[in-house]
């Protein structure tokens, strides 16, 4: 019977490597920590975690901010109507999208131009093209997005 665990790892700002798993629990940091089981599947899986990244007021309404969450880039938009994160590397050319101009829910690319719309990642003349983003919520006025091993999503 194989194993199915779900992890939570890392308070606040990271996570945790598991350097080992032993019968019900996991070792990591020099923590033993139990593990939540159910039967079946043959993985470990390790959840994601929410991770603040700006206040609110570090981010004013019509505009974009670039910050550096972990490893990654992530570029933050406040819309009229919200917030957005998404991959701060524009794909055409590593372009810093964090520091592009937002108009309503497009952000183009300062270096070449390439437009996304913030809300889903699409380009907006290319089908092809989706960039990844990450869920965001604002709590108490301060801005989190959700980071995983497995990076944004498309």
């Amino acid at each position: 019977m194989g194993l199915d665990a779900v992890l939570a790892i890392g308070a606040g700002s990271g996570f945790s490597v598991v350097t080992e798993v032993s019968g019900y629990t996991f070792s990591a940091l020099g923590l033993e920590v139990p593990l939540v089981a159910t039967p079946t599947p043959r993985y470990l899986h390790v959840m994601a975690a929410w991770v603040r990244v700006c206040s609110v007021v570090d981010c004013p309404v019509g505009e974009s901010r670039e910050f550096v969450v972990g490893d990654r880039i992530v570029a933050i938009f406040h819309t009229e109507d919200q917030f957005f994160a998404l991959d701060g590397v524009c794909p055409h050319q590593g372009g810093p999208l964090g520091k592009g101009k937002l108009q309503g829910s497009t952000v183009t690319c300062p270096w070449h131009g390439w437009q996304f719309n913030v809300a889903t990642g699409q380009h907006l003349t290319n089908a092809s093209v989706c960039h990844p983003r990450f869920e965001l919520r604002v709590v108490d006025d301060e801005v989190l997005i959700c980071v995983s091993d497995a990076g944004a999503t498309s």
